[in-house]
């Protein structure tokens, strides 16, 4: 545990220093008035000129501030907060001063907006329920709270009377999944309502056949966001749910938090601000500076560096460790050597480093591909690193080398687990599950020989059941029934018996 700690506090402090004085921030939720623009960064809230340029904090509490959305007056931003504890709504002057808390409801709200006679909508999930959701409206000044009464709602957009209500229900966004292209149950839908009326709400678009998010409404459409053309981009439909039209053609980055003033959508996408003119049909993305110390990016120590680490992993002599944290990966050893820092870039990630058989090169995942790749470094830092795997199919969890010959194991988004000969760059399918999860397998250890491989795997059943996987014959069989979950297999060391954990007890 020393080791660790000394390795993982030294292998951190790099990652805190900034080379530049002032770098690009990450700029998130934005929100538009006429020539004024508010969004989040370094936990803050900023305002700038809505074409963009030097941007003013706007709050400076510890607490991250979040979700800023201005008054349809634009003289308020509503925002979301943690400052006396649970995360709830407040309101602050678009000058600044001293925030107002808006709920009171113990957690379990997220702010959607404002109605056009300066009423506050937000959501929560304090109410009864399998799926427990509501909208509701608070009054900024009296902190009277109504019910919209319209069930399992999320997003949710006004009519200029404040008579109709366009809202989503379901969505992946509702369990902070940021699946793509999904298209399952959940997908989210976009229904219309009448406030203070009996009519029942009615489904618009049913037949789209693809997500709807983000309703905005404006000279009686609404737009939104959905990935029907495969990535995320801005739709309209009229008040019906016809006339469907794609406004924005991209290709490639999830289309974050948008909000719509005066014929303009501003939204994130990536780490920027983007800003869509509808009637020019036209997207510019907003070039904007911090007015900050940078404090963020000050070198400085860690009080927990553990909480940092993400992974250790043990050389086949037992004599080497890679320890693998923020993205960064270290080689450290148990004699005099000196520690070693694999060269990685500064915009990509590793992770799931670990070494070959032989203790000469160390596999490393690398993000910096659009679905992550396996490459091969040299132990001893020296020397260009190898790429193993290109264009793959499905985002590559982690990956376990063999410790007797070149080939190693990974597991990957489409429920696979993989053999891959190194040296050849051949694979092939060792198990495809037949759950529902995407990351099925776990716990692959080898025989002493090196010819067996045992693992635990989610049945159809969603059920942990333990395999053994034959690298000679390339066969698989399963050696528990699936009577009770067994998992974590380990083989003796003579090799003659599999030991394994399962859970028998019903208590």
């Amino acid at each position: 545990m020393k080791l660790s700690l000394s390795l993982i506090s030294v292998l951190l402090v790099s990652g805190f220093c900034s080379a530049a004085a002032q770098a690009q921030g990450y700029y998130q939720t934005p929100s538009l008035h006429e020539d004024t623009l508010v969004f989040a960064s370094e936990g803050d809230l900023w305002r700038a000129p809505a074409q963009g340029g030097t941007a003013l904090r706007l709050t400076t509490h510890p607490e991250v501030e979040s979700t800023p959305m201005m008054s349809p007056d634009g003289r308020s931003v509503a925002f979301m907060a943690s400052y006396d504890g649970p995360r709830e709504v407040y309101m602050i002057s678009i000058t600044g001063g001293t925030p107002k808390r808006l709920t009171y409801e113990g957690g379990g709200v997220d702010l959607r907006g404002w109605m056009n006679n300066g009423q506050v909508i937000y959501r929560t999930t304090n109410i009864t329920g399998r799926i427990p959701r509501i909208l509701r409206t608070v009054d900024p000044q009296t902190l009277t709270v109504t019910d919209l009464p319209f069930d399992n709602a999320d997003l949710a957009t006004i009519s200029d009377d404040d008579q109709t209500l366009f809202f989503t229900r379901y969505g992946l966004s509702m369990f902070s999944d940021n699946a793509i292209l999904y298209r399952g149950g959940r997908m989210a839908q976009l229904w219309k309502g009448t406030l203070n009326s009996d009519t029942e709400a009615e489904r618009l678009a049913a037949d789209f056949g693809a997500p709807i998010r983000h309703p905005m409404y404006a000279d009686g459409r609404i737009y939104f966001v959905s990935d029907q053309s495969g990535a995320d981009n801005i739709w309209s439909m009229d008040e019906a749910g016809g006339d469907l039209r794609q406004h924005t053609d991209r290709t490639e980055w999830q289309l974050r938090t948008p909000t719509l003033h005066a014929g303009t959508i501003v939204f994130q996408s990536g780490a920027d601000l983007f800003a869509y003119n509808i009637a020019e049909d036209t997207t510019e993305q907003l070039d904007l500076f911090l007015m900050s110390d940078g404090d963020y990016g000050r070198e400085r120590w860690i009080d927990d560096p553990l909480n940092y680490f993400e992974d250790a992993r043990m050389n086949p002599a037992g004599d080497a460790v890679t320890v693998t944290a923020r993205g960064r990966v270290a080689a450290a050893f148990t004699g005099q050597r000196r520690r070693v820092d694999l060269n990685i870039a500064k915009d990509v990630r590793a992770r799931s480093a670990a070494y070959s058989h032989d203790g000469e090169s160390i596999f490393v995942i690398l993000d910096q591909d659009e679905r992550g790749e396996i490459w091969k470094f040299p132990a001893n830092g020296v020397g260009t690193p190898q790429q193993i795997t290109r264009d793959s199919e499905f985002h590559i969890w982690n990956l376990f080398p063999s410790p007797h010959d070149a080939s190693l194991l990974f597991m990957d988004k489409g429920g696979r687990l993989m053999h891959l000969d190194t040296e050849t760059g051949q694979t092939r399918v060792v198990h495809q599950t037949e759950s529902s999860f995407d990351f099925a397998f776990s716990g692959p250890t080898w025989s002493s020989g090196g010819r067996y491989i045992a693992y635990a795997y989610s049945d159809a059943r969603n059920l942990s059941r333990v395999a053994l996987y034959d690298t000679e014959s390339q066969t698989r069989t399963t050696v528990t029934t699936g009577k009770f979950e067994s998992f974590a297999p380990a083989f003796s060391s003579d090799g003659d018996w599999l030991y394994f954990i399962s859970n028998r007890s019903f208590n």
